[in-house]
């Protein structure tokens, strides 16, 4: 605000060019690794980050229309991580996943309500993600 014209007119282009895209973020490499290898398998186009400043760039140049999110990375605050992935992609479906069930109860209602499309509790089975995924990709 004001958006600049060639990040404008390159957003849409790739909007409207490119599959959906699902970016993972997790700092747990072994995690992050079978989890984008199982939904690669399930036919996704998986972007994976290891941390929240990846995330971020990965957001504003990739334009992910999904991001799963574990809700414990390094030092940053759960909170903080979902606000500043939806400021730079206010657009953008969330699914959050935590090993941490109350990581997860206080992160979702410290955020206003519609930020967050779905959570998970870790470890859950990747059958549910994938529902998740179909019933978003299929709109």
């Amino acid at each position: 605000k004001p958006v600049p014209w060639p990040t404008l007119t390159n957003l849409l282009e790739h909007a409207t060019t490119a599959e959906r895209s699902i970016l993972l973020v997790d700092d747990d490499p072994a995690f992050l690794g079978s989890l984008s290898e199982v939904l690669a398998a399930h036919g996704s186009e998986v972007l994976k980050a290891d941390s929240l400043p990846q995330a971020l760039e990965f957001v504003e140049t990739k334009a992910p229309s999904i991001v799963v999110l574990d809700l414990r990375l390094h030092d940053i605050h759960p909170t903080d991580a979902v606000i500043a992935i939806k400021d730079v992609s206010p657009a953008v479906v969330l699914i959050l996943y935590s090993g941490h069930p109350d990581t997860l109860d206080q992160t979702l209602a410290a955020i206003p309500s519609g930020w967050v499309h779905a959570s998970l509790t870790k470890p859950f089975a990747p059958e549910r993600l994938f529902e998740l995924l179909d019933a978003l990709t299929s709109r």
